[in-house]
């Protein structure tokens, strides 16, 4: 009796992190103002995946209030070079159910900045897979999906990757190993998916009772899709991330928050990084910069300060105007490499 309850509860608790439902956000087949092209690929394990190309309209036909609130905002701004059209693609990932509708927010803001974004379902057509891994299956869906876009568009160089949630860990796994993206703004990723599962544990039933239902949840994880929550680390593909790094703390989702951006933004390799959170309570309007202090304790138990620049926005579209700026100024191909010997551009020696 003891090991069927220990069976049940093992399918329940891991029912929640295999199956993370999120509502649709809407029908994006009415997106006015947008051109939506829509294509299927074989993903990696050969179920077929739905994509969905974006981009802005020529201007003077119907539009919506986003998409003429960020054009003005952006031209106000003046940061951008073009508001028509930016070369190369921006992949857009936020959720595992409803991935295409659930990223056409973000697809909106950025295709008013002139960007063309591919957003896809990481679940698969019909919602055909069963369980969510945080990008450690998902991830070998981008190349592919890549391969698919570039076929469609002819060229989709440079790639630059927006993800949110469970979408910024799946893109910072993906970018460590698909060189065609060039540059990463990951909102709201956990640092290691056992410590999120542990975490929001804890909050349910505290500590005495969390460590119990954690191993069944992993046991249930491990026997019913076949990896375990300890294999799921975006903090480490952030030790590997060399290409240029916006890391975002929308303070939006329950599984991450300021701790594990500021952790992944220590993690990143790349000497171009960034760190972004929204303007706290009480903050002055314009502020654009912030300075955070975060206490850590060494391995000896010992204690000290690190300190923060930290990037301050006002708001989604705000942020979103600061995420389309950031990409035009890091979303570039690598400089061709060159012998020695030889003249760049040319095969011709010296």
């Amino acid at each position: 009796m003891l090991v069927i309850l220990m069976a049940w509860y093992a399918w329940y608790a891991s029912t929640p992190v295999l199956v993370p439902y999120t509502r649709p956000a809407g029908d994006i087949r009415r997106a006015e103002g947008l051109d939506l092209r829509f294509l299927e690929f074989d993903g990696a394990d050969g179920v077929k995946v739905d994509a969905c190309i974006v981009s802005m309209k020529n201007q003077g036909g119907e539009t919506t209030p986003r998409l003429s609130r960020m054009r003005d905002l952006l031209r106000n701004r003046g940061k951008l070079s073009n508001l028509e059209r930016q070369p190369g693609i921006v992949l857009i990932s936020t959720t595992w159910n409803h991935g295409i509708e659930n990223s056409m927010n973000y697809a909106e803001s950025l295709a008013s900045a002139g960007y063309t974004c591919v957003l896809w379902n990481s679940r698969g057509r019909d919602q055909v897979r069963p369980y969510c891994s945080y990008g450690y299956y998902e991830s070998a869906d981008v190349p592919l999906l890549l391969d698919a876009v570039e076929k469609e568009l002819g060229d989709t160089a440079p790639v630059a990757a927006v993800g949110q949630g469970f979408g910024a860990a799946l893109l910072m796994q993906s970018a460590v190993r698909e060189p065609r993206i060039r540059c990463v703004v990951a909102m709201d990723s956990f640092c290691i998916l056992k410590s999120a599962i542990m975490r929001a544990m804890e909050d349910d039933m505290g500590k005495p009772t969390c460590y119990a239902a954690f191993w069944l949840a992993e046991l249930g994880i491990c026997t019913r899709a076949g990896y375990s929550s300890y294999d799921v680390v975006p903090v480490d593909a952030a030790r590997d991330l060399t290409v240029p790094a916006m890391l975002v703390c929308t303070d939006e989702l329950f599984f991450s928050d300021m701790k594990d951006t500021l952790t992944l933004y220590s993690a990143v390799t790349s000497e171009n990084k960034v760190v972004y959170n929204g303007r706290a309570d009480g903050e002055p309007y314009g502020t654009k910069t912030r300075e955070h202090v975060q206490m850590v304790e060494g391995k000896k138990g010992e204690k000290f300060e690190e300190r923060y620049q930290i990037h301050v926005y006002d708001g989604e579209d705000d942020l979103m105007a600061s995420v389309a700026e950031w990409i035009q100024d890091n979303n570039r191909l690598p400089k061709p490499k060159v012998l020695p010997g030889e003249i760049p551009g040319s095969a011709r020696k010296i």
